[in-house]
């Protein structure tokens, strides 16, 4: 399953490498790549694996500019935010909290937000290690875990050599592995073809009558080659290669090795060699011929991948590729065939021979990852397939048959006693046969012998994960590590794994030890190991302490069960459990963690009574979890206000489109959550009802502190003009600006500004996440409730002494709890829908006030209605819908969309009410500003793929109805607002722009001042002393929100509408002035 997925796991890596490498070079998508030495057009010295995928598509719809700094720092930045799975049940999230070791929220005050860590750089070694968080630390998490499934029987752990870029099978590296040996039998002058054996016995026949001395040397010589052909027929036989592909390769190679003269030849040169003599007519059926070159093709690519593109690489790949091709290959003459091959032979000499190849920061030179795994393979024949476990009785002479391949495959010796080792661990694991233990630890003790241990194979760097980290190290230190790994993870539960079996806790412990290459030193990092004996007691005690929690929470399990069916109080049932684990531990394994650590015993024995008590005082300490939640309050707060801070308000990747600020509100909730129902303590509904309470502050907060960041929505109206009359000058006059501005604060500016579409989408999504996993976090706590509740019936646990049954009774009943819980998420979901609300109408609002400001507001009829209609101004509405429906959430889109065609029909009336001295409407314009409207409509319809046609007629009524008044004679005009204008003295000072109405004297007033009519241009003038249009000049590209009073100044203007300090009796003389004006 480990192999699985790990073969799994590098073809995705090698497919995003691809698609991303596809990507960056297509100029249609990327237009330019940027590097911190300015743009370049090779992708040669970019790591395409810490590349954000987010960050480059991100580049595309941006405008196809790639900064390869930004994109690592995304990728690293991606990482520290939990992975998120979508499904029909909700969105779910994982944290890196291990939930059976959570403790309390940090009870430290918050770092400032400036505040920022600095990396230590770690020096350059042969051991390299990089924390999930931090590429060049030695981070490690808590070693105080379950072991892993590397460590149970029968699972071989991992060496972390790098992947196969082309996804080489078993089978490909057994035959390739074979093959190789093959050659060096042949190169040196090994005979490997029975028929020659023959002849030459049939020859030394034929000489018998000759010298003696000369016969026996014919002799000894023909058993030697009939010995060396057994042996490989036997290694053949132990890797399952066809006697058919054998005899090819024999011949094939036997042909090559005569015709050099040298013994020298590397990998490449067998590939290219049976490539050239083995053609379709050396096998039964063109399917086995197309499998067996493309394995060629998979190996020649394997020892030619640098994991950059140079141009030695791209020829060579552009050649593999004419080989793959079975139609254009099998078309090709024998010397077109022999060019392609001397292509890849010369263009993979340049690769190795470039300088710096070979560098140890390069994780796949010269093919070395490959050529490990084929020596494996070949080690693996000495064990019988028949029989799993056995060693071959030829064992020895096979091991020096392989040494043959040394020189081509790179092997020294300890690489090959490293590996021995490495392949007869894996055999002990999988057989759990004690004597191939025995041989690890041999060949074991020859490694470290060795002065060279950390320098050998130090051009291929190995990637493991350990403790948290992961790992670099060379060949044979990574070898050590993986062995070690595993005997750790038995040693972290040695009371499961070797409570059975003793005896083989004495010979894994001194195993692990031996291959104890990297430590945990007392500053939590990871160094090489002196061998002191300082580190051994340090690992010793590590075992301990996890070995003892792991049993004691072995013993937990169950232990309500059991105390049920025994009737037994749950403390005597521990005692007892803990008691023996104590006497196992002092019986069985201290004496032999005494050797390396004297006071093993002391701290297991510490552990063991440490845990009890924590539980004893658990048991009377229910009345403390009221004090823990409510302390818990304040430092909750200080963090999610920590992380509001450092919000930008950025999509977390490019399909989790909400802010990760509220990915770590609930982590941070939901942590508390675990450990409130994970305390192993009696709670009742005073408990819950204090972490509820947590629960909605910290919701609340947060929601909040998003709220107080809109600006106040009066703010976007841009001010209201000065009324005029309309008036057509046939001379000139000089304009002069009558319109008093009020100028926004810096602040507000500014915060307006940042609160750009995109980012108040992401503010949306923000708060429908939150409602999303409102209704997760619910579930989660009702049905946590429900396993913990259970334990306060008990009649040992006494949760508050004074409470009478009856009232224990009725306060941890099912309709208290249920009514807890719908009171406090339905409280918190009502705020969230308010929030909501509160953002969608903000957002319309700011998109069609001020982010359209210029081409709707400023620019529709301006100057006249035929010169600036609706339909220069709807490319930008789309636009800006556009941008919306690409970054807002699916379930609050129609929302959305449906409040900004509503404050675009509030944009159109401020045009048609507000529009200035500039906008003059005639009857014939009217019938043009219908078409408007309706179209304006239909674009929202969008031909029944947008609003609903019914909620959209509905929602323009009223502007259909206002521009029916301008449609009115003058004259009912003038009517209408006398018998509205008792109402004046009320709403005059109304400045909210959704509550006109159509016998609103505002209105009405304001319609008169904007037709194009002689009669209202006198009554206005005459009755209002309104100045002519004329005499004004708009400047809206300044425009800010004003305050003033428009019908203030109409009052200090007209004396029509001074009405007498003695009420309102002067009614019917305003009432005629109004008649004398008409």
């Amino acid at each position: 399953m480990e192999e699985n997925s790990s073969i799994m796991l590098e073809r995705y890596r090698r497919d995003r490498q691809k698609l991303l490498e596809f990507i960056i070079s297509s100029s249609n998508l990327i237009k330019q790549v940027r590097t911190s030495s300015g743009p370049t057009l090779s992708l040669s010295d970019i790591n395409l694996d810490t590349l954000s995928a987010d960050y480059v598509l991100n580049c595309i719809n941006s405008g196809g500019v790639l900064d390869v700094a930004e994109a690592t720092n995304s990728y690293y930045h991606e990482l520290e935010y939990p992975t998120m799975i979508y499904s029909q049940s909700g969105n779910s999230f994982y944290t890196l909290t291990k939930s059976q070791l959570s403790i309390s929220p940090p009870k430290r005050r918050p770092p400032p937000a400036g505040a920022s860590e600095k990396s230590n750089v770690a020096p350059k070694s042969s051991i390299q290690a990089a924390s999930r968080k931090d590429e060049n630390g030695f981070k490690v998490g808590n070693v105080m875990t379950r072991p892993s499934k590397s460590s149970e029987s029968g699972v071989v752990p991992l060496l972390g050599l790098p992947h196969l870029q082309t996804g080489l099978s078993e089978d490909d590296l057994r035959e390739s592995a074979y093959g190789v040996l093959v050659a060096s039998l042949a190169f040196s002058r090994i005979e490997v073809i029975c028929e020659q054996d023959r002849k030459k016995e049939k020859s030394s026949k034929f000489l018998a009558g000759l010298k003696g001395k000369k016969s026996r040397e014919v002799v000894l010589q023909a058993q030697y080659q009939d010995r060396n052909l057994e042996l490989l027929n036997t290694i053949r036989t132990q890797m399952e290669v066809s006697e058919a592909m054998d005899l090819c390769i024999r011949q094939c190679l036997t042909r090559c090795a005569s015709r050099s003269s040298s013994s020298q030849f590397d990998v490449l040169q067998i590939v290219l060699g049976l490539i050239k003599s083995i053609t379709r007519s050396n096998f039964s059926n063109e399917k086995s011929y197309v499998q067996w070159k493309n394995r060629q093709a998979n190996i020649m690519e394997e020892l030619c991948c640098l994991g950059h593109l140079t141009e030695e690489y791209t020829t060579i790949k552009y050649s593999i590729g004419k080989i793959r091709n079975a139609r254009e290959w099998d078309m090709m003459s024998p010397s077109e065939r022999a060019e392609i091959l001397h292509s890849i032979s010369n263009s993979a000499s340049k690769i190795f021979h470039k300088p710096g190849y070979g560098d140890e920061r390069c994780d796949l030179p010269g093919g070395h990852h490959l050529k490990v795994r084929l020596y494996e393979k070949l080690l693996s024949s000495v064990f019988d397939i028949l029989e799993e476990g056995q060693i071959l009785a030829e064992a020895n002479e096979i091991l020096k048959l392989i040494k043959l391949t040394w020189s081509t495959l790179g092997i020294t010796q300890i690489i090959h006693d490293a590996l021995y080792s490495w392949v007869l661990f894996k055999q002990y694991v999988q057989t759990d046969k004690e004597d191939l233990l025995e041989y690890t630890t041999i060949q074991i003790q020859n490694v470290q012998a060795a002065e060279s241990l950390y320098e050998e194979g130090e051009c291929l760097l190995c990637t493991i994960e350990w403790r948290d980290s992961v790992v670099r190290l060379n060949l044979v230190p990574a070898i050590l590590l993986s062995m070690h790994i595993w005997c750790e993870g038995k040693l972290q539960d040695y009371h499961r794994h070797f409570s059975q079996k003793p005896s083989k806790f004495k010979r894994i412990l001194t195993f692990a030890m031996a291959t104890a290459v990297v430590v945990l030193n007392e500053f939590g990092k990871l160094t090489k190991t002196d061998g002191s004996t300082k580190d051994a007691s340090r690992q010793i005690k590590m075992y301990v302490e996890s070995s003892v929690q792991a049993a004691y929470m072995l013993v937990l399990d169950g232990l309500d069960l059991k105390s049920d069916i025994e009737r037994m109080h749950p403390l005597a049932l521990l005692a007892n459990a803990v008691k023996l684990v104590a006497e196992k531990e002092f019986s069985v394994f201290s004496p032999v963690l005494h050797l390396w650590c004297p006071e093993a015993g002391m701290i297991s024995a510490t552990l063991l009574h440490q845990h009890f008590w924590e539980r004893l005082i658990g048991d009377v300490s229910a009345s403390l979890i009221l004090d823990w939640s409510i302390s818990q309050h304040a430092y909750i707060l200080d963090w999610i206000a920590r992380v509001f801070d450092l919000e930008l308000w950025e999509p977390l990747t490019s399909q989790k489109k909400h802010a990760g600020s509220v990915v770590e509100v609930f982590r941070m909730i939901e942590e508390t959550v675990d450990q409130f129902f994970g305390l192993n303590l009696p709670v009742n509904i005073t408990h819950l009802q204090a972490l509820l309470s947590l629960i909605i502050h910290s919701l609340d907060s947060y929601l909040s502190k998003m709220d107080c960041q809109l600006v106040e929505k009066s703010h976007l109206y841009p001010s209201t003009p000065s009324l005029t009359r309309y008036e057509e000058s046939l001379v000139t006059i000089p304009r002069k600006k009558m319109v008093e501005l009020k100028i926004l604060d810096d602040n507000t500016i500014t915060t307006l500004n940042q609160l750009t579409l995109p980012k108040l989408c992401i503010r949306l999504n923000t708060l429908q996440y939150i409602r999303n996993q409102i209704v997760i976090l619910e579930d989660g706590m009702r049905k946590s409730w429900g396993l913990v509740r259970p334990a306060v019936k008990r009649s040992w646990f006494n949760i508050v002494e004074e409470e009478t049954p009856e009232i224990l009774e009725r306060t941890m009943s099912e309709e208290s709890i249920d009514e807890l819980f719908a009171t406090t998420f339905d409280g918190i979901r009502t705020s969230i829908t308010d929030s909501i609300a509160k953002h969608i109408d903000f957002t319309a609002t700011k998109a069609v006030f001020w982010d359209l400001r210029e081409e709707f507001l400023f620019q529709l009829y301006r100057g006249g209605v035929g010169k600036a209609r609706m339909d220069t101004v709807l490319p930008s509405v789309d636009s800006v819908l556009n941008q919306i429906c690409g970054s807002v959430d699916d379930t609050v889109r129609d929302p959305v969309i449906s409040s900004i065609f509503h404050a675009s029909l509030e944009g159109y009336l401020w045009v048609l009410l507000d529009g200035g001295p500039s906008r003059a409407f005639s009857d014939s314009d009217i019938i043009l500003m219908e078409d408007d409207l309706r179209a304006l409509q239909d674009f929202f319809v969008a031909e029944g793929e947008g609003l609903p046609r019914s909620t959209v007629e509905r929602a323009a009524k009223f502007a259909h109805q206002v521009l029916s008044l301008f449609s009115l004679q003058t004259s009912s005009v003038i009517q209408m607002l006398m018998n509205a204008s008792e109402h004046i003295s009320t709403r005059v000072q109304s400045g909210d722009h959704s509550r006109r109405s159509l016998d609103d004297a505002n209105t009405l007033i304001r319609i008169l001042c904007h037709k194009k009519d002689t009669e209202a241009s006198k009554f206005l003038k005459r009755q209002y002393r309104l100045p002519p249009s004329s005499e004004y000049e708009e400047n809206p590209k300044n425009e800010s929100t004003s305050s003033s009073a428009i019908f203030s100044d109409l009052l200090k203007r007209s004396t029509s509408f001074r009405f007498p300090e003695t009420g309102h009796s002067s009614f019917k003389s305003l009432k005629k002035k109004f008649q004398e004006a008409w």
